[in-house]
């Protein structure tokens, strides 16, 4: 009985350290790389965008869950000191149990969530929804309580407490951080292109098709030497047949170093990713990391090759011309 009543009492810290853990996991994360793999279709990062649509509702699941197990982790010692020592030594209780509970219980778990913020957070993401659904009930009590008691200072926001911190409190942040220079104008000014980076269409800020240096596949790579060095460029896209009939680009760097080994230009190409002229782009921006590319062909509605653009351009829209 005292054996089960210790492993009883060690299960529901490890739970309390589990949903404390979890709580900083959950904060701390990296948005931007959530994001990244939620577009990948990472069903754990996909869950946990979800889950973080509604905040109240995940953080009031991590918040009943540590204080359950606290609740009963102290009522099983409680019964087992009464149980082995008397009614008289009740007291233990408090002195022995706060300094486990906020060693190993809180302190502990949230420091190592902390630093493993990005690894733990989609591993216990099922776990957490499961939880979710099993405290639903006492979350919605709850919230319903919290909203009564916070109906009185009619504030609308009252209702929709959230630790994190919206687009627009960021901005309002930001202005005002530059009446005492916290941040600098140039780190300003990239902050101010991360928020318009995923309203922009890649197509505005693309290279013509008819502008973009170019060459045939049949050529000889002697002639991309040449072309680069007129155009400063080392990557020049190859079209077969028309112009506007894009097949990936050759780096002119192959063409130097394989000196003699490619006959025509067409043998040392290297693929490009083709998008929607109409695709957002931050979403090209991640493909291309995705997929280790360089280059982006733009397609219009009918599948035509309009205009293209580099990782480098995609970069410079953030931090200006690199």
């Amino acid at each position: 009985m005292i054996l089960g009543m210790i492993t009883a009492i060690a299960l529901f810290v490890l739970l309390q350290a589990f949903f404390s853990g979890s709580e900083m996991a959950v904060i701390s994360v990296n948005r931007i790389k959530m994001e990244q793999l939620a577009q990948g279709r990472l069903s754990q990062a996909l869950l946990l965008k979800r889950m973080l649509s509604s905040p109240d509702r995940l953080l009031s699941t991590t918040l009943v869950g540590t204080n359950l197990s606290v609740v009963i982790s102290s009522a099983i010692f409680t019964v087992l000191v009464v149980a082995t020592l008397g009614q008289g030594y009740a007291w233990l209780t408090p002195l022995i149990m706060t300094p486990v509970i906020l060693i190993f219980g809180e302190s502990i778990p949230k420091a190592v969530a902390r630093f493993y913020a990005d690894k733990v957070v989609y591993r216990i993401a099922g776990i957490l929804k499961f939880f979710s659904l099993v405290f639903w009930p006492l979350v919605m009590l709850t919230s319903f309580i919290s909203r009564i008691i916070l109906l009185p200072l009619k504030t609308k926001e009252a209702k929709r407490l959230s630790p994190f911190v919206s687009r627009e409190e960021l901005k309002l942040l930001i202005r005002e951080s530059k009446k005492d220079e916290v941040i600098k104008p140039h780190e300003r000014a990239i902050i101010h292109r991360i928020f318009e980076f995923g309203s922009k269409k890649v197509k505005e800020i693309m290279v013509p098709i008819k502008d973009v240096v170019s060459i045939d596949s049949s050529s000889e790579p002697s002639r991309l030497k040449d072309l680069s060095r007129a155009s400063g460029f080392s990557r020049i896209l190859v079209y077969e047949g028309e112009k506007e009939n894009i097949i990936g680009f050759a780096n002119v760097f192959d063409a130097l170093y394989e000196e003699g080994k490619f006959a025509r230009v067409s043998e040392c190409l290297r693929p490009v990713l083709y998008v929607s002229c109409e695709s957002a782009i931050d979403k090209v921006f991640y493909l291309l990391q995705l997929k280790r590319m360089q280059v982006a062909v733009l397609l219009d509605e009918n599948s035509r090759h309009i205009g293209m653009v580099t990782f480098k351009d995609l970069l410079d829209e953030i931090a200006g011309e690199v």
